[in-house]
C-alpha cells in the first residue's frame, strides 16, 4: 500500500513539474523583423511550432533582427530559451519586454555569446520573474563560420 501511495505522489510531482515548465510561447502569435522566403518558408511561426526541424530565418544579409511574441494577455515568465540547429549563430542579443508592443524595456542587455558553430545547441537567458504581454529576442549580430550572417532560430521558448 505504501509503494502505491508513494508512486502516485511521485507521478503527481512529475506532472506538477511538467506543468510548471510549460513552454508559454508554443503556437503563440509571433512576428519578426523580416523573414527569408526562399524556396522554403522560414516564417516566424516556425520558431514557436514546437518542431526543431523547422526554423525562422531573417532575410539574407540582415545585420540586426528580432522575433516578438504576443501572449495575448499579461503572462508571468522569467526565462527565454533558444533551441535547435542554428541557435549558435546568435553572437549578441538582448531580451526586451512590453505591455503594449510599442514601448520596450530591456531585461537582458546586449549579451555577447561565443559562437562555437556546433550546429545544434540550446542556450537560455534568465531574469527576474515578471508579468508582460510581449517578449522580444533582439539579435544585434549573428555569425556563421566566423562571418556575419542572418539570424536563424529553430525554437524560441518562454518559461
Amino acid at each position: 500500500m505504501k509503494k502505491i501511495i508513494f508512486a502516485a505522489f511521485g507521478l503527481f510531482l512529475m506532472s506538477a513539474y511538467a506543468q510548471a515548465q510549460e513552454n508559454l510561447a508554443l503556437n503563440k502569435t509571433i512576428t519578426a523583423s523580416s523573414e527569408w522566403a526562399r524556396p522554403a518558408n522560414y516564417g516566424p511561426d516556425k520558431a514557436v511550432d514546437g518542431d526543431n526541424k523547422t526554423r525562422w530565418s531573417a532575410i539574407k544579409g540582415a545585420a540586426e533582427s528580432w522575433l516578438q511574441i504576443d501572449f495575448g494577455e499579461k503572462t508571468k515568465f522569467s526565462k527565454v530559451v533558444v533551441n535547435g540547429d542554428y541557435a549558435d549563430r546568435v553572437a549578441k542579443y538582448s531580451i526586451e519586454v512590453s505591455d503594449d508592443g510599442e514601448k520596450w524595456k530591456p531585461v537582458v542587455k546586449e549579451v555577447e555569446r561565443e559562437c562555437n558553430q556546433s550546429k545544434s545547441s540550446v542556450w537560455e537567458a534568465t531574469f527576474k520573474s515578471m508579468k508582460k504581454r510581449y517578449v522580444r529576442l533582439f539579435i544585434h549580430s549573428s555569425v556563421s563560420n566566423g562571418n556575419p550572417c542572418e539570424a536563424s532560430i529553430c525554437e524560441l521558448e518562454v518559461y
